[in-house]
């Protein structure tokens, strides 16, 4: 197992991950480790980074990963042995699937995507470059989460995925999408009262946060659950969907 202590050398191999197979320049480097105010021996200290990441990646039967390319490095890694790499593979076939009518298999695709998710993405590294990545990487996540989610709630699985979803939202509760996923899913379970709830909890804290109602989408949804309007069973319900 990779076991690096130092925290600049953290953050330069979480970029050169971010940038595989591509050339990272010694100066992009610097800046993701120092922001804006680098020491004057700032590009020997990335040269050490380097130095201690290839030695680390030795000792774990990775040899010559990183190659030195003017300006700067280049780590080699096959697609396949990057998760983010794999993410966005399965996502693409898995909306290849979806408008081609072939929802299961669809919605097995984007599961294998939503398999390699772990916890937050570059969690603990202190680096505005490599959190400003981490926030990308985050919100494709997410988008892709939701998109499996309604799928699946069109294929009538809202028994199984009701769970999930009322954990996605206690982690998320600004996302209405996933709040719109979980009302459709508790209300097609038979808890018309749990659905509704969940509206009346995020105009709470959409009111606290934003100082805002929720969107229309998410108010005509819940107009829809009031009068238990038919579009809500499933296999009809992409219109209610937001």
């Amino acid at each position: 197992m990779l076991r690096l202590e130092a925290p600049r050398q953290r953050i330069v191999l979480a970029m050169l991950l971010l940038e595989a197979n591509r050339i990272l320049s010694v100066d992009r480097l610097v800046d993701a480790v120092w922001d804006e105010a680098p020491p004057p021996t700032a590009r020997r200290q990335i040269q050490i980074c380097v130095s201690t990441i290839r030695r680390a990646l030795a000792e774990c039967g990775l040899v010559d990963v990183i190659a030195t390319r003017s300006p700067g490095y280049q780590l080699q890694a096959g697609d396949r042995e990057l998760d983010l790499y794999l993410f966005n593979h399965f996502t693409a076939a898995a909306r290849v699937a979806l408008t081609e009518g072939r929802l299961a298999e669809s919605a097995s695709l984007y599961r294998e995507a939503l398999a390699l998710w772990s916890g937050q993405p570059l969690a603990g590294i202190d680096s505005r470059r490599v959190q400003a990545a981490a926030v990308q990487i985050t919100e494709q996540m997410m988008a892709t989460l939701e998109e499996c989610i309604e799928l699946e709630l069109r294929l009538g699985r809202h028994h199984q995925i009701v769970g999930e979803l009322l954990t996605h939202v206690a982690s998320y509760p600004l996302r209405e999408r996933l709040r719109a996923h979980l009302m459709v899913a508790l209300y097609r379970c038979g808890r018309q009262a749990e659905a509704l709830a969940v509206y009346r909890h995020a105009r709470e804290d959409f009111a606290e946060e934003f100082g805002l109602e929720p969107s229309s989408e998410l108010r005509r949804l819940e107009q829809a659950i009031l009068t238990n309007d038919p579009e809500l069973a499933p296999m009809t319900s992409a219109v209610l969907v937001v």
